[in-house]
């Protein structure tokens, strides 16, 4: 996939920025302002906040790295 690059940091440092992403929805804030909060893609936010609503904070743990 071009472009796509994963973000810098330990895998439990991206899990704190997923856990905080759903938080601030819950508060109310739009996909595009928790976006740009966290320097996240749009498209990001909506992935981890339908996977969060489909299977809880569990689906918001980091996985493996490939390779």
């Amino acid at each position: 996939m071009l472009g796509a690059m994963r973000p810098h940091g330990t895998p439990a440092q991206l899990e704190k920025r997923r856990r905080h992403a759903i938080q601030l929805l819950q508060a109310g804030k739009t996909l595009s302002a928790v976006a740009r909060a966290l320097s996240a893609s749009v498209s990001s936010v909506f992935r981890w906040w339908q996977a969060y609503r489909q299977n809880g904070l569990r689906a918001l743990r980091a996985k493996p790295t490939p390779g």
